[in-house]
């Protein structure tokens, strides 16, 4: 082992896991805008209001009900 602890070594991963999921979402948008000749800060502002309504109608864990 390196040295680390077992929540070093899961918080290591995660992040590892997670910087990789949020660069292959970033990919994915970017070739969407670009398919659909939108700018990115629109598909951006798209994602959000997806997100914000998710929450609102409680599709999300803590949404209003």
């Amino acid at each position: 082992m390196s040295g680390q602890t077992w929540q070093e070594r899961v918080t290591s991963t995660w992040e590892s896991a997670r910087t990789d999921f949020i660069e292959e979402d970033e990919r994915r948008l970017k070739d969407f805008a670009e398919h659909f000749r939108v700018p990115m800060d629109a598909v951006e502002g798209l994602c959000a209001w997806f997100y914000h309504e998710g929450y609102r109608y409680g599709l999300y864990e803590g949404g209003d009900q």
